[in-house]
């Protein structure tokens, strides 16, 4: 079931745990349609060639991001927020996402194109030391129902975790019919496969991943730090112009000490 969690594993005679809030993310997607031409004149592109857009923390300061990549002949466009951080910041995810959509570098994009569909979905995010029981009798998870989801802040791995653990567990299921098994010990077999993929051995590359991410840092303070450096070093107004050393110090003074930064830092270093 690549396109879960709308809902947990068939009942075992196990009790599972509740979900922490912090580790699930909401996912909103929609697909707009454009013609190829146009989409490649509007991303520069040419042929088969594709791009990727990706936001963090914008517009909420919610923790999470947006994406815009481009199809051939359609956009995908959507978010993933954190479903404790939305509640805490007391916004609607549907007011989230228009925001977006009208800021003017996304519009420029969007404009003309007609909406498709649209997809929401849960989007397990508490990396491998918060993954689910992957089989049981008569079940197996994959994709995003199993959590096989890794965000390394240079990518986002989603798509294939689900279809190979779902190519993977395609197998299990049609061997377990034949053998008229579909015992916990039989479907064992899932995971043992699972784990020779590259889906488990990436995954353990970064078990500590969410760790870094969960830093509300990183979706206000440090944009805004960024922002501000970026600012002093091309703005131009006849003043006098500052070396980079200073333009660091003036960028972080009274947001973040230098030794929260380099805190966050060597943690990020750590776990990615």
């Amino acid at each position: 079931m690549p396109r879960g969690p709308t809902h947990g594993p068939p009942a075992t005679g196990e009790q599972q745990p509740e979900a922490d809030p912090g580790t699930v993310g909401v996912g909103v997607k929609q697909v707009i349609g454009l013609p190829s031409g146009e989409i490649e004149r509007r991303f520069q592109l040419r042929g088969m060639e594709g791009t990727q857009l990706t936001t963090v923390g914008f517009p909420t300061g919610v923790e999470g991001g947006a994406f815009l990549y481009t199809n051939r002949e359609t956009l995908s466009l959507g978010m993933i927020l954190n479903m404790r951080s939305l509640v805490e910041h007391g916004i609607q995810f549907s007011e989230a996402l228009e925001d977006f959509k009208q800021h003017p570098w996304v519009q420029r994009f969007l404009d003309g194109g007609t909406l498709l569909e649209y997809s929401g979905c849960f989007v397990t995010e508490g990396g491998l030391r918060r993954l689910p029981p992957l089989f049981g009798p008569g079940y197996l998870l994959a994709g995003a129902a199993a959590g096989l989801f890794l965000n390394t802040g240079f990518t986002l791995r989603g798509m294939d975790f689900a279809l190979e653990s779902g190519r993977i567990a395609g197998g299990v299921a049609a061997e377990a019919v034949r053998a008229k098994d579909p015992s916990a010990s039989f479907l064992a077999r899932y995971a043992e496969r699972l784990e020779q993929s590259f889906v488990l051995r990436h995954l353990r590359t970064y078990p500590d991943y969410p760790r870094t991410f969960a830093n509300p840092r990183l979706y206000g303070l440090y944009p805004e730090i960024l922002t501000s450096l970026l600012h002093r070093a091309y703005f131009v107004d006849g003043s006098d112009r500052e070396h980079l050393r200073q333009m660091l110090k003036g960028s972080h003074r009274g947001k973040a000490s230098l030794l929260t930064l380099g805190r966050d830092l060597w943690k990020a270093m750590r776990t990615l």
